[in-house]
């Protein structure tokens, strides 16, 4: 009967795959094309397609000794995770070498090529190390040091694929009624940035050097973290710390004359003069263990030494006239040390004296006669080494 029917219908052909991206969060760390994650690292896959439209994503992950060294996954025994939709992000939560592999396809199944990247995850923190170098004595609990001695902070990070780049932080308080931090103080000092009341430096493959400031009963607490933030949990050392030297006490029991024990001026003593040495390390934060080591000059000649310790009481008698110098050299346990010289003056010859009598005055040469108003006069005689 000659009615038609037109109908016309329009087809979009899409023969392209779909174009994933991936993504990484913080903390990530890539040096020489190597990238270091954590398990906390967010890894974000992102599929686009300009046609029909992302149907899934496809992604797995394994552990692959070879990745890096050998571009081979490995990851043929582990299961795909497929997610219908057009972005998916997870984590990695073991730590290891790892391999990641995707791919995306959209509505028409048109399948994207599967891609890979290794990847190191790394949760290990690293280590923190003490030395010290100078005057040190462990106790319980505590070790001595003065100031003169060099402590020495550094890190080593752990685990199979470390990522390095370590910081190290520490934390100096001074023990007083209410403990005090001198944190600021001493990052001031030997460098560094204050960060939540941690004196942080990084180090790398160096070391951080420091010393006590002043003497106390110090806390020095420290911890290291790598480039990811992988922290350890932080040491603590107590320190006392004692710079001051010990205290020599003489007390000369006899007779004596003049400035005794000596300081500004001469001392006179004689050969049954004792002089009493003893040593003390002073508080409030004294080592102890204080020795000393003296000895004796006539007419700067040696005639005489000894050794005697802290608690001990050393008993020096001069069996000589003449001029004596005596030395005395004392150290405490962390080599604190004090030295002192001082002269005695020792006589042992008592002075000469002579008796003359004024007018009137008469004798035979066997007797002497005066009368109530004859004067007597007394002279006395020193020798004048004496």
């Amino acid at each position: 009967s000659g009615n038609t029917k037109v109908s016309i219908e329009t087809f979009y052909v899409d023969s392209t795959h779909p174009e994933t991206t991936k993504t990484y969060g913080e903390p990530t760390k890539v040096e020489n094309s190597y990238r270091w994650i954590t398990s906390s690292t967010p890894i974000t896959l992102t599929a686009v397609d300009e046609k029909v439209g992302v149907d899934y994503i496809k992604y797995r992950y394994c552990l692959s000794s070879g990745c890096y060294e050998e571009c081979d996954c490995d990851c043929e025994d582990t299961d795909w995770t497929t997610v219908y939709d057009d972005s998916v992000t997870f984590t990695i939560p073991e730590e290891s070498k790892h391999c990641i592999e995707y791919y995306s396809v959209d509505k028409l199944g048109n399948e994207e090529e599967i891609h890979s990247q290794c990847v190191y995850v790394d949760n290990t923190p690293p280590e923190s190390y003490k030395e010290h170098e100078g005057p040190l004595v462990e106790g319980d609990g505590f070790d001595w040091v003065s100031q003169e001695t060099d402590i020495y902070l550094w890190c080593e990070d752990q685990g199979d694929h470390p990522v390095d780049q370590e910081t190290i932080c520490y934390k100096v308080s001074l023990e007083n009624e209410e403990m005090e931090y001198l944190t600021e103080d001493y990052c001031e000092e030997f460098g560094g940035e204050m960060i939540d009341g941690w004196c942080c430096e990084y180090v790398g493959e160096e070391d951080y050097w420091l010393h006590f400031l002043e003497d106390s009963e110090h806390n020095l607490e420290y911890y290291c973290l790598d480039y990811l933030g992988n922290v350890e949990t932080p040491e603590i050392q107590w320190y006392k710390v004692d710079s001051a030297p010990p205290i020599i006490e003489k007390e000369i029991i006899g007779p004596q004359y003049g400035d005794c024990p000596p300081t500004d001026g001469e001392c006179y003593v004689d050969g049954e003069t004792e002089i009493h040495l003893s040593v003390y390390d002073p508080e409030p934060h004294s080592v102890n263990d204080a020795w000393c080591e003296w000895e004796l000059y006539l007419d700067s000649e040696l005639i005489d030494n000894g050794y005697f310790e802290e608690g001990d009481t050393e008993i020096i008698v001069f069996e000589e006239e003449s001029e004596h110098e005596l030395y005395i050299y004392c150290e405490d346990a962390l080599g604190n040390s004090v030295e002192d010289t001082e002269v005695f003056l020792v006589d042992k010859t008592p002075p000469h004296t002579t008796k003359t009598y004024g007018e009137p005055y008469y004798t035979d040469n066997i007797s002497e006669w005066i009368t109530s108003s004859t004067p007597v006069s007394y002279t006395h005689l020193t020798l004048p080494t004496n």
